[in-house]
């Protein structure tokens, strides 16, 4: 009997085996984290109402600032102040706030990453797609019309197009960098930190405070800035 025993007892190998799970397809993780993302953000209307007001809100207060502007000399110049602004203090705004939101529901993706269930790209191709309608398309959308016709610019179809292009371009590099913070920092704290500095650093080498034929050839800091905003 005692020799039966010992032979069914586990080898320390097999005691320490660990059963690794099953690899998830690609195509398997793109469905269901885009399914996901849908629901989580569907369900959360407060998340995807407040991208909305914060688009409707700033269409309207930097529009009334820039209000039928003139074609005239000062208001050329000032057109070209109203298309900073449009790209800066809405691109910052989207920035932040997706940072704010990615530092809370990153914790869940972390967990399953480690488990092998959920790899990154997946991840942030789901997190797009699962978005596009209900923020990624409305948020710039609302914010160019409403900014545009405020300002005055140039009524003309193919020119509205163009600057709701350059907006959309302008909320994708927003969204993309605030996954770029988080992954730096996984603390809202942190990842706000880069991502203010990254603005800042855009900010003074975009060639808007400072004529960028000014700027000393120094590729760090006058081509390297991205101009997400």
């Amino acid at each position: 009997a005692d020799h039966v025993g010992h032979e069914m007892d586990p080898t320390p190998s097999q005691a320490m085996q660990v059963v690794k799970p099953a690899r998830v397809s690609l195509q398997r993780q793109l469905s269901v984290l885009t399914r996901r993302g849908f629901t989580v953000a569907v369900r959360d209307p407060m998340g995807v109402v407040g991208s909305l007001f914060e688009a409707v809100g700033m269409g309207v207060l930097t529009g009334w600032i820039f209000l039928h502007l003139s074609g005239s000399l000062s208001g050329i110049r000032s057109r070209e102040g109203a298309l900073y602004n449009a790209s800066a203090l809405q691109g910052y705004l989207v920035l932040i706030y997706e940072t704010y939101r990615l530092t809370t529901e990153i914790r869940l993706f972390d967990r399953e990453h480690n488990e092998g269930v959920a790899g990154v790209g997946p991840f942030l191709i789901s997190r797009r797609a699962s978005r596009f309608f209900l923020e990624d398309l409305p948020v710039p959308l609302l914010y160019s019309i409403i900014y545009y016709f405020m300002v005055g610019l140039r009524a003309d179809a193919g020119t509205f197009f163009i600057f709701f292009a350059y907006m959309l371009g302008t909320h994708y590099i927003a969204v993309c960098l605030a996954m770029v913070c988080v992954s730096v920092s996984r603390d809202f704290a942190g990842a706000s930190l880069v991502a203010n500095l990254a603005y800042t650093l855009q900010s003074m080498a975009c060639g808007y405070f400072v004529q960028a034929n000014q700027i000393p050839v120094c590729p760090a800091h006058k081509w390297l800035p991205c101009r997400y905003a």
